[in-house]
């Protein structure tokens, strides 16, 4: 069996092999999709290994780029996301070996460190590959209508209005000062953030094509002064209105962007509202004002080229916004 790294020229039996093996049920599967999360991604391309059985493709597996910053310090990291093994060769250590040598081969190159959020049967897989548990990701939770998300549980109450509102999330990606709010966000903070900037912003929240996100900006003075990201899921408890990111050139605009919210949260007419406790800095305090409840994702990590594993655990430093964390 041949392991190698994947091209460009790859990516059409690559998503051949995902649809084989995975289905469409979770996630779409397409040739734009796939370059759009690793080779487009502004963080950089993603390293990828493949196995062949002579011509046949037969094993898959991609670690997408991340880019996380402490004060000055940057810290390259890798998420591992995408794999797939052939029906006919699952069970043979395919996915094993790939994964331990893309990690050989990325802790060469020099990334700090990989995470992942996996499922509870993927999971001893993992740690048996020397993954840690990082923690479960803390999410604060605004309630505004709890009977009408009793209905939506006892299966009592259908499917909210569909939404016919604006949504200037490419007008907020052009704004001028988003670069300059970025920048006094990211000094303002504390812990370890996602070091993104206007390009990544819009290839995360704009590009993307498998959910549709929203963006709100506060103007004040003649220029953006905060914004906001965020998407609608339709959940068994009703419409949740999801805060990916939120950024502010100092805390005296967090009422704004408190009320900008919950003036959206009316349009959309959404149940609750989420937002991850861990990124909540102190700028954003009360921001949400609800619960707060550990019922995000289990993170897992694995440390490559000195990272700040203390700093990453339990989020003890870690602040990863639910726009870094969710799945896409």
């Amino acid at each position: 069996m041949e392991i190698r790294p994947a091209s460009e020229q790859d990516i059409p039996a690559i998503v051949v092999l995902l649809k084989l093996s995975l289905g469409e049920d979770l996630m779409p599967k397409s040739e734009a999709y796939w370059r759009w999360k690793h080779v487009d991604n502004p963080f950089g391309p993603s390293p990828v290994l493949l196995a062949f059985d002579k011509d046949l493709l037969v094993g898959v597996r991609a670690f997408m780029r991340w880019r996380w910053r402490l004060g000055n310090e940057v810290f390259e990291a890798v998420r591992a996301v995408d794999t797939a093994t052939h029906p006919e060769y699952q069970g043979k250590g395919i996915f094993k070996k790939l994964t331990l040598t893309l990690l050989e081969k990325c802790r060469q190159e020099g990334f700090h460190f990989v995470f992942n959020t996996p499922n509870k049967s993927s999971m001893p897989g993992y740690i048996k590959m020397g993954w840690e548990e990082g923690g479960k990701l803390p999410v604060k939770l605004k309630c505004v209508k709890p009977l009408s998300m009793m209905l939506h549980v006892a299966g009592w109450k259908g499917e909210g209005r569909a939404f016919t509102g604006d949504n200037p999330l490419k007008e907020l990606l052009k704004e001028n000062n988003l670069e300059n709010v970025l920048l006094s966000d990211r000094a303002g903070q504390k812990g370890i953030i996602t070091d993104h900037s206007p390009a990544s912003l819009k290839w995360r929240y704009h590009d993307v094509s498998v959910a549709q996100y929203f963006g709100v900006g506060i103007e004040k003075g003649g220029a953006l002064r905060a914004a906001a990201f965020y998407r609608v899921k339709n959940t068994k408890a009703g419409n949740e209105l999801r805060v990916t990111d939120v950024f502010m050139e100092s805390a005296a605009y967090k009422n704004d962007v408190a009320a900008l919210l919950q003036e959206r949260m009316k349009m959309h007419d959404a149940e609750y509202m989420t937002l991850s406790a861990a990124q909540e800095p102190v700028a954003l305090r009360g921001l949400v004002p609800n619960l707060e409840m550990r019922i995000g994702p289990m993170v897992t990590l694995r440390e490559m080229n000195a990272a700040p594993m203390d700093k990453l655990r339990n989020f003890n430093q870690w602040r990863p916004s639910l726009g870094d964390l969710e799945l896409f």
